[in-house]
């Protein structure tokens, strides 16, 4: 194996801690500086807030080059015509109206890349995974399996990040390593036993070598099953958390701004880290002093905050690089856009 400066191979993983302006500094928990291109003045803005998965495509107002997804772009009021643009697939095009003093917000999922016949933008996109084996969340895998394997959607440089670490990372014979066998697909030998709990991470936000052939790194993900003969304990344990509820609700329009807490309540015990992401002023104030805590249960995070009247907040839970609201097992929760208004005292 060559140098860990371009291969991460079975190291234990942990979660990092980053602190944004916000000043959030609690183990385990993440604020990200995103979304990118957000507006620092404190007064109110006419926002346009543009996501997309994957992320990196161009967004055009009516002509004019604003950036990339995810972003938060700050525009004039009025009704547009919105040019969204990802490398290997068709440009697409929409009218939006934004209002004034509120943020307009547009949500894009793209299909797989067109074939290399098809109209496409000179510019790259990051790598994303588009085929695992075992897939994510699978139960009754084969102990005998003898390979992991991981496909993107275009050609790939020579690095590799499988990442993880412990006992549910699962055991690499001796003297192999991971193996390209095209420029799209990755192998990692493996050796698994009956009955088992496995996680492996695809990059991280430490260790990002698996990159597109143009070096765009590919956004972190995980692939995380059963073998056969794992007890339905065990199998819960690859569930992907969901949100039973959210107070504010993610949309609400008329928040009392005397309101100190957020509170999101998941569907199973969580692990002790979170990624709150967003910043500036459309992030809400943390008090002096607080932070984010968990209940008991390892179910309810609360998010202690500080509101303004008659203002639009957005703000997310998780992002494609910040993950670290996950199952107590490690499963992360898919990234969840939140905003909401309050109202005017």
């Amino acid at each position: 194996m060559t140098s860990r400066s371009r291969y991460s191979v079975r190291f234990l993983a942990s979660i990092s801690m980053v602190a944004t302006a916000i000043g959030l500094a609690v183990p385990g928990t993440e604020t990200a500086a995103g979304p990118p291109n957000v507006a620092s003045q404190s007064d109110p803005q006419t926002l346009l807030f543009v996501q997309t998965k994957p992320e990196g495509a161009e967004i055009r107002l009516e002509g004019k080059v604003l950036g990339r997804s995810d972003g938060l772009f700050a525009v004039e009021p009025g009704t547009y015509k919105i040019v969204i643009d990802l490398g290997g697939h068709p440009p697409r095009e929409q009218q939006i109206t934004v209002r004034k003093g509120r943020i307009a917000r547009i949500e894009m999922v793209f299909d797989k890349a067109v074939s290399s016949d098809s109209k496409q933008s000179s510019r790259p996109a990051a790598p994303c995974v588009v085929a695992m084996n075992p897939p994510a969340g699978a139960t009754e895998v084969d102990p005998q399996l003898q390979y992991i394997t991981v496909a993107f959607d275009q050609a790939m440089s020579s690095g590799y990040s499988f990442t993880g670490g412990g006992p549910e990372y699962p055991e690499i014979p001796e003297g192999k390593g991971p193996v390209w066998k095209d420029r799209q697909t990755c192998v990692l030998p493996v050796r698994l036993q009956a009955g088992r709990y496995y996680r492996v991470g695809i990059n991280s936000t430490s260790y990002q070598n698996f990159r597109s052939s143009a070096g765009l790194p590919a956004p972190p993900s995980a692939i995380f099953f059963t073998t056969r003969g794992a007890s339905e304990e065990l199998k819960n344990q690859v569930r992907i958390p969901g949100i039973v509820s959210i107070v504010p609700a993610n949309g609400a329009a008329d928040v009392d701004p005397k309101l100190n807490e957020i509170l999101v309540t998941f569907d199973m015990p969580m692990g002790a880290g979170c990624s709150w992401t967003g910043s500036g002023p459309r992030f809400p104030e943390i008090p002096q002093g607080k932070s984010p805590t968990w209940s008991e249960d390892g179910k309810t995070c609360v998010l202690p905050v500080q509101l303004k009247p008659d203002w639009d907040y957005f703000l997310g839970l998780n992002s494609v690089s910040h993950k670290n609201f996950q199952s107590k097992w490690g499963v992360p929760l898919e990234p969840v856009p939140y905003h909401f208004s309050t109202r005017a005292e």
